[in-house]
C-alpha cells in the first residue's frame, strides 16, 4: 500500500494516543509492519530509515549527479557514488549514458555558480527489504556571468535495499524526457528489479547507447554550422515571419472576451471556459493558425483521438484543446500539419543555453505527476540582465474563468516559475 508521509505521521500521532488504552494491530498497513505488537516503534523505525538514511543516500545522489550535468563535480566523483549505492553494473552504464552533460557534449561551457539541490520526499511504499521512495527535486544555479536564478524541477523515483548495513538502490527512474522515451512515463516503477531481467536491461541499455549518439550526432552536426546557418536549420519549416504572426495574435486576443481566430477558413473560435474546460491549449492551436498551420482532419466524429482540428464544439480532435493531445501531436506528428520537438526549459541564461524561441510553446505541470496542465506561447525574449535571457510569455484560461491572462510578462512574473511545477518546451520545428 502507497504511504504518504503526512498520512503516516498521522497514523504514527493516533497510534500513541491509542496504545494508552490498548495495543491492537488496527491499521491496514504492510503485513511486515504487523508483526509486532509495539506498532507505533515499527512506524517509527521504518520512518527513520526513509528520513534519514534514504534521504541521506538521495541527497548525496541528486547532489552529485546533478551537480556534474549543471555544477563543478567531476565525473569520477558521480561515479564513486555510482559503485558506492548502485548494485547493478548494468544500470549504472546505463545512468551515464542517460546523462546528457553539456562537459562532455558541447565545447563550450559557461560553468554555473551558486549550485544547489533540494530532494523533497512526496509519498514511499514498503515491500519486506525494499523500500519505493519519490522525490521531487529542484535544482537551482546561476549561469556564469548571469545575474539571475536558473533551474529545474523533476520528481524522480528510487527503490532502496536496506536488507544489509549498507543502504543499496536497486532502481532509479529520474521523469526526464530522455527516461520517458525509453523505459515509458512511469508513475511507480514498483519493487521488481528490471536490471537483474537481462532481457530486458540489455533492451534498455541499447535502447539509451542509440539515443545518446543520436544526440552526440545532433550536436556535431549543429557544431560543424556558423550560427546564422544554426538559425536556418533549426527554423527550417517555419520562418520568423509566421513565428511572429503567432506572438503577435497572442498578444493581441489572449485578454479579450471574443477573440479573433486565427484564421476563420479553417475554425471559428470558441471560448472552451464556455464549454466547462480551460481555453489555454485551444488558444494555442489558433495560434497556430495564425502562423499559418492547416489543420489534419482525420474524418473522425465526436472528439476524435487522431489528428488535429475543430470543425465544432462536438466534432474536434482532442489535440484541438488537450495539454497532453497537443503536445503528443505535435511531438509525434510525421505528416502533413504543425510539427515540434520536446526540449528541457531554461530561463535565465545565456544565448546558447536557451531552449526556445518567439512561437513555441511552454506547457507547466502543477503537480509534477504525468499530466500537463497549461499552455503559454512564448512571444517575445528579454534581457534581464547583460548576459541572461528569459522568456516572455502570453496564456488565456477563458475570459470568465476567474484567471487572469497573462500578456507578454517575464514567465519568472508568474507563479509558473514554482520548485513544486515542472515544465517543458514544445519547439516548432515546421507549420504544415
Amino acid at each position: 500500500m502507497k504511504n504518504r508521509l503526512k498520512t503516516l505521521l498521522s497514523l504514527l500521532l493516533s497510534m500513541v494516543v491509542l496504545s494508552l488504552i490498548v495495543i491492537q494491530p488496527v491499521f491496514a498497513i504492510d503485513q511486515s509492519l504487523i508483526e509486532t505488537t509495539n506498532i507505533g516503534s515499527e512506524l517509527s523505525s521504518i520512518s527513520d530509515v526513509v528520513n534519514i538514511d534514504c534521504q541521506k543516500v538521495a541527497d548525496t545522489f541528486f547532489n552529485r549527479y546533478y551537480g556534474y550535468f549543471y555544477g563543478n563535480e567531476k565525473k569520477e566523483d558521480l561515479e564513486k557514488i555510482y559503485d558506492t549505492y548502485f548494485t547493478n553494473d548494468i544500470l549504472k552504464q546505463y545512468l551515464s549514458l542517460t546523462m546528457y552533460s553539456s562537459k562532455e557534449d558541447f565545447k563550450a561551457n559557461n560553468g554555473v555558480s551558486d549550485f544547489s539541490v533540494q530532494a523533497l520526499l512526496l509519498e514511499y511504499d514498503v515491500k519486506d527489504s525494499l523500500i519505493w521512495c519519490k522525490y521531487l527535486v529542484a535544482v537551482e544555479f546561476k549561469y556564469q556571468n548571469c545575474e539571475k536564478c536558473s533551474g529545474i524541477t523533476r520528481t524522480a523515483q528510487i527503490v532502496f535495499d536496506k536488507s544489509s548495513d549498507n543502504i543499496k538502490i536497486i532502481d532509479c527512474y529520474i521523469n526526464d524526457i530522455i527516461n520517458i522515451n525509453i523505459r515509458g512515463d512511469i508513475e511507480n516503477i514498483g519493487f521488481t528489479n528490471i536490471w537483474e531481467n537481462s532481457s530486458t536491461s540489455k533492451y534498455y541499455l541499447d535502447e539509451a547507447k542509440v539515443s545518446k549518439m543520436k544526440y552526440l550526432n545532433e550536436i556535431s552536426s549543429m557544431n560543424s554550422y556558423s550560427n546564422s546557418s544554426k538559425v536556418t536549420i533549426e527554423s527550417r519549416g517555419i520562418t520568423d515571419l509566421q513565428r511572429q504572426n503567432m506572438a503577435t495574435y497572442a498578444i493581441n486576443n489572449c485578454d479579450v472576451q471574443y477573440p479573433q481566430s486565427g484564421n476563420s477558413n479553417y475554425a471559428s473560435y470558441v471560448d472552451f471556459y464556455l464549454l466547462g474546460g480551460f481555453d489555454c491549449t485551444n488558444f494555442a492551436s489558433h495560434c497556430l493558425l495564425a502562423g499559418g498551420a492547416i489543420p489534419v482532419d482525420t474524418g473522425g466524429n465526436g472528439i476524435s483521438s487522431t489528428g488535429w482540428y475543430f470543425r465544432n464544439s462536438n466534432n474536434r480532435s482532442s489535440s484541438w484543446s488537450g495539454v497532453d493531445y497537443f503536445y503528443n501531436f505535435l511531438i509525434n506528428n510525421s505528416g502533413n500539419g504543425p510539427k515540434g520537438e520536446h526540449r528541457a526549459f531554461t530561463y535565465n541564461c545565456p544565448q546558447n543555453y536557451l531552449t526556445c524561441k518567439v512561437g513555441d510553446f511552454i506547457q507547466i505541470n502543477y503537480e509534477n505527476d504525468t499530466v500537463y496542465n497549461h499552455t503559454t506561447i512564448v512571444t517575445s525574449i528579454a534581457n534581464v540582465s547583460n548576459y541572461s535571457l528569459c522568456p516572455r510569455i502570453t496564456s488565456r484560461s477563458g475570459y470568465n474563468s476567474g484567471y487572469s491572462a497573462n500578456n507578454n510578462v517575464l514567465i519568472t512574473d508568474t507563479g509558473y516559475i514554482n520548485s513544486n511545477y515542472s515544465r517543458r518546451v514544445i519547439h516548432i520545428t515546421s507549420i504544415s
